[in-house]
């Protein structure tokens, strides 16, 4: 990939956080990836009166499309979602979570990892301390030769925290 992979928790973040840094570099030929950990399922079903395309079970579906629309219109080269839990995060051990983290660093490889700073951005959500925590962990331990996960190590060069 050599280029910028963005990680963070909630379908929309991207709009709010680091997706027109990644349009801007999309635009020049770098190439992007995003990582969003969750499907946003645990999100707010706007009540605006108007008839809406979710309701509690079909929302983090919803959402995922929503994303996929998102990254496609900001040139995102690869969206990646495991959809873990939304609003759950916390309860993943933070090796498990720095571990998926780390895999997709070693398989992407990119220059430059953004992600959420410690205190979760300006709103201090779990999902997006998480996010950090892991993300900052896995761009050591990407580069570690001891960490084995089956995958060469790979240092990128920057972690920019949001």
């Amino acid at each position: 990939m050599s280029g910028i992979l963005l990680v963070l928790a909630h379908p929309d973040d991207e709009s709010f956080v680091g997706g027109g840094a990644l349009a801007w570099h999309a635009r020049r030929g770098i190439a992007t990836a995003l990582l969003t950990l969750t499907d946003g399922q645990a999100g707010r079903i706007a009540a605006t009166g108007a008839p809406s395309p979710s309701t509690p079970e079909t929302l983090g579906r919803v959402r995922r499309e929503e994303l996929r629309r998102a990254a496609r219109r900001l040139g995102i080269g690869e969206l990646i979602t495991p959809g873990l839990a939304d609003g759950g995060l916390r309860l993943v051990p933070d090796a498990q979570g720095a571990a998926l983290v780390t895999h997709h660093v070693r398989r992407l490889r990119p220059e430059i990892l953004i992600t959420f700073g410690p205190e979760g951005a300006p709103s201090h959500h779990p999902d997006h301390m998480a996010a950090a925590r892991w993300t900052t962990q896995a761009f050591d331990q990407a580069a570690d030769p001891v960490f084995d996960d089956g995958q060469r190590p790979h240092a990128s060069c920057k972690l920019y925290w949001i």
